[in-house]
């Protein structure tokens, strides 16, 4: 069973089969709850839903405590998820503001850019070189020839390397620590 609905679906044909011998019982957490009316399908049609945070069954549509404890349990969960994420959404606008790079750090050195430069001076294309300067993968260990395009780029200008992205992250980052804890303003401010 891959989804709650099929597992519904599931239920309802085993029933129509073999009479209401069968029951869905679903693990899930209570954010989840909220954002999908699932949850009371399951309960209506006599099947469980058992919370994993808190090990606690919802397993009786009718009873007043069991609806009103998931019903106030989800909102408060759905709440916090939804002020998590603005808040979020505030801290990442912040640091975009201020200029520091978000994102995943560019694999590439100025050791490996220099690299590149120097076999392509040698007279290598970009898949050739590409090649020389495989990764290898860490999930898997499967090794993986650069892009072309990333070889373009590196030539070009255009790449960034790890160094000069962690200056900059860096620089950054001194000039919001200076901001707020002495007050001080940037050059680019005062502009």
């Amino acid at each position: 069973m891959t989804t709650i609905e099929e597992a519904v679906k599931l239920r309802e044909r085993r029933d129509d089969a073999y009479g209401s011998l069968t029951q869905v019982f679903a693990k899930t957490d209570l954010p989840r709850l909220r954002r999908t009316s699932w949850a009371w399908n399951i309960t209506d049609a006599g099947g469980s839903i058992f919370v994993v945070r808190e090990a606690r069954t919802y397993d009786d549509a009718e009873e007043a405590a069991q609806s009103i404890e998931m019903t106030f349990r989800a909102l408060t969960d759905e709440t916090y998820r939804v002020e998590v994420s603005k808040k979020t959404r505030r801290s990442l606008g912040y640091l975009a503001q201020n200029e520091v790079p978000l994102g995943r750090k560019p694999e590439l050195t100025d050791a490996d850019l220099a690299k590149i430069r120097a076999l392509h001076d040698r007279g290598l294309g970009y898949t050739a070189i590409g090649i020389v300067m495989a990764k290898v993968q860490k999930k898997d260990g499967k090794v993986i020839n650069r892009s072309a395009e990333t070889i373009k780029r590196a030539l070009s200008g255009e790449y960034e390397s790890r160094e000069a992205y962690e200056r900059r992250s860096r620089e950054a980052r001194q000039r919001m620590a200076a901001r707020a804890v002495l007050g001080l303003e940037t050059t680019k401010e005062k502009n």
